[in-house]
C-alpha cells in the first residue's frame, strides 16, 4: 500500500482551510486519542470479550478514521462494530486493523516531526 492509499488530509484541509497549525493540532489529537487511547481500549475490550465496549469504541473510532480517509480501517472498524456481539469473531479484522493503524501512526508521527 502506498502512503496515499493509507490516509489523506483532504477532509482536514477542507475543515481548516489548509491551516498547517490546525492540521497539525487535529492530527496530534488523532494520534493521541484515536490511535492511542481508543485503539488500546478497543484491543482490551476484544481481549476481555467485552462486546458492549467493543461496539462503543468501534463506533467512536469510525468518525476519526473517516476524517482522515483511512478507507480500509473504516471498513474494518465497521465490521468489528457489527461483529461485536460475538467479540471472538473479530480477530481477523482486529489483526489487520492493528497492522494498518501501526503503520499509519508511524507515518503521521513522521509527518508531524518532519
Amino acid at each position: 500500500m502506498t502512503d496515499l492509499e493509507d490516509f489523506n488530509f483532504d477532509k482536514i484541509h477542507a475543515l481548516t482551510g489548509q491551516d498547517k497549525a490546525a492540521v497539525d493540532h487535529f492530527t496530534q489529537l488523532f494520534i493521541t486519542h484515536t490511535l492511542g487511547e481508543d485503539w488500546v481500549a478497543l484491543n482490551s475490550a476484544a481481549d476481555e470479550e467485552n462486546g458492549s465496549d467493543l461496539k462503543e469504541l468501534a463506533h467512536k473510532m469510525k468518525a476519526s478514521l473517516d476524517l482522515y480517509n483511512i478507507r480500509r480501517a473504516g471498513v474494518l472498524i465497521r465490521e468489528i462494530e457489527k461483529k461485536s456481539v460475538e467479540p471472538s469473531s473479530c480477530k481477523t479484522e482486529l489483526d489487520e486493523l492493528n497492522l494498518l493503524l501501526a503503520r499509519i501512526e508511524k507515518k503521521m508521527g513522521d509527518l508531524l516531526q518532519g
